[in-house]
């Protein structure tokens, strides 16, 4: 039967920033922000109470949560709560999967190959903090609880 890990990371959420080319240098590099986001999910993780170390056949799921923008009326608003008008905004969903993915590698997995299955992924409005929840599910075999 399978069994879930669910944390939270604070904040806006961030997606993946491509890969940048430095013009004087020819160098291939990463944004920063980029970078700095992935060791903030990869720090958050690694202070999550009886976190796990997955070897294989872990599933990824999460639900990103963006504020409601102040410029709608309370009719939109609702609907935004309601999930009605949905968050077609940047940034995309599977930006935002990646960086998540990349994050977790060294912390909850030696490699994201490991993953076998993208569970529901969602972007949604709210009042509240901006945040992401993920999910991490796995079945008892090829798991170790790390302390």
């Amino acid at each position: 039967m399978p069994k879930s890990i669910t944390f939270e990371i604070p904040g806006k959420p961030l997606a993946k920033q491509r890969a940048r080319l430095a013009k004087t240098t020819g160098i291939i590099y990463t944004p920063t922000q980029t970078v700095d986001y992935e060791n903030f999910i990869r720090y958050i993780y690694l202070h999550v109470k009886n976190r796990l170390w997955f070897k294989k056949y872990v599933w990824v799921g999460f639900t990103a949560y963006f504020k409601i923008p102040k410029s709608v009326s309370k009719k939109q608003k609702q609907l935004m709560l309601d999930g009605v008008i949905q968050h077609d905004k940047k940034p995309d969903i599977d930006n935002i999967l990646k960086i998540l993915m990349d994050g977790l590698t060294g912390a909850a997995f030696s490699d994201d190959k490991c993953v076998t299955r993208i569970m529901q992924s969602e972007k949604l409005y709210t009042e509240k903090e901006e945040k992401i929840i993920v999910t991490l599910t796995y079945n008892s075999d090829g798991v170790e609880l790390i302390k």
